[in-house]
């Protein structure tokens, strides 16, 4: 399948309102303080399925710890625990860069063009923005990969989600003030049981295609440097999932191949404890992985920290 050209005049649009938003020259001027992990009071988080905690938007609460894709917390909550703070979870379920870039239904699913451009000044405009208080975490791609598996020309697909992306990071430079980031890489979803059950050539597609999308992150966050003053990092979920399910017996994991097919009767399905399992399901890490991750971005926040 092929993605329809005018799918990219979406670009433009955002790239317009953000540049008319403010002056450049402003934020060039600015003078760049360090990271300092002990200022860090609020976080905003936006994502997909491994980040959402389904933020019930009238109420502005989250229905509940579990609430979850992990069957029990979830990274933030986890790294919440590590370093206290106020912190709001825009993420939503199923959630691409761009629903209409990825020919995905927008009526159905909130992508993260819409949690950040959107959802994010209608609901959050009065919280804290100071700039070097607060965290914005972005953890997308998943979605976007799993979404055009069987598409054409995906590299260039590719080249104008990250083109996408980047103009949301400058919508939150300028519009909201926002100087501190990190944004996610992709795990090895060909690992899955998604794709597992796919065959060699798909899963060496996949495979592929979460490399080539993850060296494009890496060089995104280059880029964001050269242009930007302000602290941009690229937190390895690929790195944290390899070596956990390379060397499972580190981490009391033994299961990395199956999970339980039913968690509502793991006894009747003979499952073993969950905190064994990798996989939730065919797609989601258990909250014993959401767990580890948050421990592992705790230790790169510290090292990046001035006060460490």
């Amino acid at each position: 399948m092929k993605f329809p050209h005018f799918w990219t005049i979406l670009l433009p649009l955002y790239c317009s309102n953000v540049i008319n938003a403010a002056p450049i020259e402003e934020i060039e001027e600015e003078h760049e303080k360090p990271f300092d992990l002990n200022r860090i009071e609020t976080l905003y988080s936006f994502g997909d399925s491994y980040t959402t905690q389904n933020l019930d938007l009238l109420s502005m609460t989250y229905a509940c710890a579990n609430c979850t894709s992990a069957g029990g917390r979830n990274w933030v909550e986890y790294l919440v625990d590590l370093h206290p703070m106020e912190y709001w979870n825009l993420a939503y379920n199923s959630a691409p860069i761009s629903n209409n870039l990825v020919g995905q239904n927008s009526t159905t699913v909130t992508d993260v063009t819409t949690q950040i451009t959107s959802l994010f000044p209608k609901y959050l405009s009065k919280a804290s923005h100071n700039p070097y208080t607060t965290l914005h975490t972005i953890w997308v791609g998943i979605n976007d990969i799993n979404l055009t598996a069987d598409w054409d020309n995906t590299d260039e697909l590719d080249e104008i989600l990250m083109e996408q992306y980047k103009v949301l990071v400058e919508y939150l430079m300028i519009k909201h003030n926002a100087r501190q980031f990190v944004l996610i890489s992709v795990p090895p979803i060909d690992r899955s049981l998604k794709w597992q059950i796919e065959g060699l050539i798909t899963i060496t597609k996949i495979k592929r295609r979460v490399h080539d999308f993850n060296k494009k992150l890496k060089s995104l966050i280059k880029h964001l440097h050269s242009l930007f003053p302000g602290h941009y990092y690229l937190y390895d979920a690929w790195d944290t999932f390899t070596t956990i399910l390379d060397h499972p017996e580190d981490y009391n994991i033994t299961h990395t191949t199956d999970y339980c097919p039913d968690w509502s009767f793991p006894v009747e399905n003979n499952c073993s404890s969950i905190e064994q399992y990798f996989w939730y399901n065919d797609l989601h890490p258990t909250y014993k992985i959401h767990e580890y991750v948050a421990q592992d971005l705790y230790k790169f926040l510290k090292i990046h920290s001035s006060n460490e």
